[in-house]
């Protein structure tokens, strides 16, 4: 599922870590809900799978719309928009103003209300979030200094921002997202995309020593997670796991594409 990353070893990552446990939201047992101007919202479940230390929702419009509210309005914490399909607008202060296409993102920790934010007809976008001043294990979590919030980051979606996988992983492009840097390395959030058909075995049993999220965006993977049934994965499905969960993926599809969120940025990958 992922490419091993130069880290410290699972004994020096740091000791907290947002996602607690697995959470499973498919597709086909999703429950949209309004979310206010126009605007429908499903759960990603990762608000329950991080006991409420950071949110995750898929936005969809079935014609042009103001979100009314994002997941965090204020603060120093994280917060990214990925376009799934269509456009997503915003407006904020001295007309400042960013228009997102399909595969763009914005990693923005300062939005707030003064953001118009417009999704176009069709436009369906992911949004993951910490809300401001959350706190896990009584402990304040926080996934970025004020001064590192100061400028949003802009990744767009051209040919040039995927590099091939090398060792165990080369049948995947990945796409770095920019979000590492920004947040001094505590959150890492990257696009992979199967170049070739799954090899016998897949990609083996593994476990790691950050906690993560995926969301399939095509194609399919069998996903085996410890403790839970084998599930095959469409696109529209998402799944958290946390930190030293072992898991296998045996097959994928050619297609199989997926956006990754791994915290922390750097961390050891042992088979098991």
């Amino acid at each position: 599922m992922m490419e091993s990353r130069t880290a410290p070893s699972a004994a020096e990552a740091p000791a907290w870590l947002p996602i607690r446990r697995y959470d499973l939201a498919l597709q086909r047992d999703a429950r949209w809900q309004d979310a206010g101007g126009g605007v429908e919202q499903r759960d990603l479940g990762l608000g329950g799978a991080s006991e409420g230390a950071m949110q995750g929702r898929q936005l969809r419009a079935a014609r042009q719309a103001d979100l009314p509210e994002a997941l965090r309005q204020a603060g120093t914490h994280f917060h990214l928009f990925y376009v799934v399909q269509g456009q997503l607008t915003l407006e904020g202060p001295d007309d400042v103003r960013t228009v997102l296409q399909a595969g763009d993102c914005i990693h923005q920790p300062a939005l707030g209300r003064q953001h118009r934010i417009t999704l176009s007809e069709g436009a369906e976008v992911l949004e993951l979030a910490v809300p401001a001043k959350p706190t896990l294990a009584g402990k304040e979590l926080e996934l970025e200094s004020s001064q590192q919030a100061a400028q949003p980051v802009i990744n767009r979606d051209r040919p040039e921002a995927y590099i091939q996988g090398d060792g165990p992983r080369s049948y995947f492009l990945y796409r770095d997202l920019g979000v590492a840097a920004a947040t001094g390395r505590r959150v890492h959030i990257h696009i992979l995309k199967a170049t070739a058909p799954s090899a016998p075995g897949g990609t083996g049993a593994h476990k790691h020593s950050m906690c993560q999220l995926f969301y399939v965006f095509r194609g399919w993977a069998d996903l085996e997670v410890e403790g839970h049934e084998s599930v095959r994965m469409h696109g529209g499905d998402a799944m958290c796991i946390s930190a030293g969960t072992r898991h296998n993926v045996p097959a994928f599809s050619p297609d199989y594409a997926i956006l990754e969120l791994c915290i922390p940025a750097d961390y050891d990958t042992v088979g098991t």
